[in-house]
């Protein structure tokens, strides 16, 4: 990684803040208890990040470990963490079985975030299979995350799925089914198109009103 380089020059990530979303941490540790500014567990909705399985305390560890005189140290040990829980200890993202029956509507979060640059977006799709096998869908048909979604004013830019079943069967996503992909793209502004002011809202505010996450 070349991150002698850096530390030679004095950079330790001191003002860096990282948000880890995994398993949880072990907010205890002696490397890491000093890095955690917050956490969150998508989850159940607390505060409660325990790990139980151990891959979110090791990446923070790898990220930020304190630097002590047995040598244990993160390539950005004065980086800030904000550790959001949302894989179970199993390590599995999904955690419980969700069943749609026909004509129910349920919102599934996702516990992910994306920050991404000028011109980027990222479209979300439900699954071909359960359109076409099962007439699943999503709501809004298309989801469209771009880079002032991150972090809005209404839920942190934090990105859920919202399925209807329009079939006539009970619909069943397993523990750790997939049931949405994300594709990262592209795109052009027209001429003359000038954007003026930075939106803050969440999903359904492009046009201005607001957002609906209902």
């Amino acid at each position: 990684t070349n991150v002698q380089s850096l530390w030679d020059k004095g950079y330790y990530g001191k003002g860096i803040h990282i948000a880890i979303l995994d398993t949880g941490i072990d907010i205890n540790h002696v490397c890491l208890k000093d890095r955690i500014v917050e956490t969150k567990n998508f989850i159940d909705g607390t505060d409660d990040v325990t790990d139980r399985q151990g891959h979110g305390t090791h990446v923070a560890g790898i990220i930020a470990a304190n630097r002590t005189p047995k040598g244990i140290t993160g390539m950005a040990s004065e980086s800030l963490l904000h550790i959001y829980k949302v894989l179970g200890d199993d390590g599995n993202g999904n955690m419980v079985n969700i069943t749609l029956k026909p004509g129910e509507i349920k919102k599934i979060p996702t516990g992910i975030k994306v920050c991404l640059e000028d011109g980027e977006f990222l479209g979300i799709f439900v699954r071909s299979s359960m359109g076409f096998k099962y007439n699943v869908r999503m709501c809004n048909q298309v989801g469209i995350i771009d880079k002032d979604y991150y972090n809005n004013s209404s839920n942190e830019g934090h990105i859920w799925i919202k399925l209807q079943n329009h079939g006539d069967e009970d619909y069943i996503i397993k523990k750790g089914d997939a049931f949405a992909q994300g594709i990262f793209m592209k795109y052009f502004l027209v001429d003359g198109d000038n954007v003026l002011e930075e939106r803050i809202g969440g999903i359904g505010s492009t046009d201005g009103r607001d957002n609906n996450e209902k």
